[in-house]
């Protein structure tokens, strides 16, 4: 089996691209527990935004992986399509529970932190923001967003279930296509 490589302080854990802005996630501390990472956006003429280094995985601008799973951005992009960029990265959890992912709206200068929502499909078939969390006994909702694809879970009859698919966002969540 394959030994997974922890990454060191400096490296680049995360970059990705949105009209013309550049975010990147960089390791900056090692702990027992795992690595705490910064942020930048960066555009041509060079760096516009930094976070700040923080030691708490439950600050709302830590980013990282911990003992209870992975804080880091998982997409950069017009998620709702409101013309605006947004960070999404999941909070760790270590169950089988809906992901709550952080959603950070980029404002032009700075990071703005929105709120904690998970994706879970809805009635219509969509996946929607949603603030319910916690254990769920049946359902089907958005694990991570991985090489562009929604990464779905579905819990039914325990039994779990785990597929891909492309998506569109649209103002209340994603569709899949």
């Amino acid at each position: 089996m394959k030994e997974l490589k922890e990454p060191s302080v400096g490296e680049v854990v995360f970059q990705a691209s949105e009209a013309g802005l550049e975010l990147t996630a960089t390791v900056s501390k090692r702990t027992d527990e795992g690595f705490f990472a910064t942020l930048a956006v960066s555009q041509e003429s060079g760096k516009v935004w930094e976070s700040e280094d923080v030691n708490d995985p439950f600050d709302t601008f830590a980013f990282g992986v911990w003992f209870d799973g992975a804080g880091l951005p998982v997409l950069w992009r017009d998620i709702d399509g409101d013309g605006k960029i947004e960070l999404i990265a999941p909070l760790p959890k270590g169950d089988l529970s809906p992901q709550l992912f952080r959603i950070y709206r980029w404002t032009g200068d700075d990071l703005l932190y929105l709120k904690k929502r998970c994706l879970i499909q809805s009635s219509s078939g969509n996946y929607v923001w949603s603030s319910r969390g916690g254990e769920f006994e049946e359902g089907s909702w958005v694990e991570t967003f991985e090489d562009g694809k929604a990464e779905i879970v579905t819990l039914k009859d325990d039994d779990i279930k785990h597929h891909s698919s492309a998506y569109e966002g649209f103002e209340d969540g994603i569709k899949l296509v």
